[in-house]
């Protein structure tokens, strides 16, 4: 082995080459290449080792050389440890690493009061930003349920997907906005547009049994009121 780093340091080769091929392990030592190795020892001469001096280099029978294959059996070997950690976790452990491996929503909501929040969401909504605004809505009423704003958050965000041209999930929150709030001075608007939105979607008789329905209700509908249902009935094709 002496003899080898003694003829490698003659001709010039780097402490770190010399170093990965006088390992034990041969880690270092690489592929070997089909015609040469430069190496520089400084920036005025270029030194080449040919193919057979490397040769010389490369671990004897019986020293371990890293292959492909190892790594693989490796791989293996640490991916079978995992999997045994894994069936060895009771089952709140089991629970807290899925939970980990799940990365958390990103927030639409400043971090800032909840009145503020709602202006972030309605200012969205005012500049037609209407993907922004309907998840802003949807972050404030899961985080301020109790909110004075609740209702006007809910109004909006049927707003903003009917506005979207997402009429059932409109449909959806305007009937749980006049379910929550019923004495709301918006339910005739709310009542109107889960009519409109409603006969987007579903089958002629259920949009005409609903149109029949609807001014029971409002507590007082107004002649725009019936004028819109009226309109809805003849765009619908319901028949009195």
């Amino acid at each position: 082995m002496e003899k080898r780093m003694e003829s490698l340091m003659r001709l010039g080769v780097e402490d770190d080459i010399a170093a990965a091929a006088a390992s034990p392990s041969g880690s270092g030592a690489g592929d070997v290449p089909t015609a040469s190795l430069n190496a520089q020892q400084d920036s005025s001469a270029a030194w080449t080792i040919e193919a057979s001096k490397l040769e010389e280099n490369l671990p004897q029978d019986g020293q371990a050389l890293s292959t492909p294959a190892a790594a693989s059996s490796s791989a293996a070997t640490q991916t079978a440890s995992v999997s045994s950690i894994d069936a060895a976790a009771t089952p709140a452990e089991t629970q807290l690493i899925a939970a980990a491996a799940v990365p958390e929503p990103l927030s639409v909501l400043p971090d800032v009061s909840p009145d503020e929040q709602y202006r972030f969401a309605l200012g969205k909504a005012l500049q037609n930003d209407l993907n922004t605004a309907e998840d802003a809505f949807r972050e404030f009423i899961e985080k301020n349920g109790e909110h004075s704003r609740l209702a006007d958050a809910t109004f909006w965000l049927g707003r903003v997907q009917f506005m979207k041209g997402a009429f059932e999930q409109s449909a959806m929150t305007f009937t749980q906005f006049n379910t929550n709030w019923p004495t709301d001075s918006r339910l005739e608007k709310t009542t109107l547009w889960i009519a409109e939105a409603v006969s987007t979607f579903a089958a002629k008789n259920e949009v005409c049994d609903l149109l029949e329905s609807l001014p029971t209700l409002v507590e007082t509908p107004t002649e725009s009121f019936f004028d819109r249902l009226e309109k809805l009935k003849t765009s619908s094709e319901c028949t009195s």
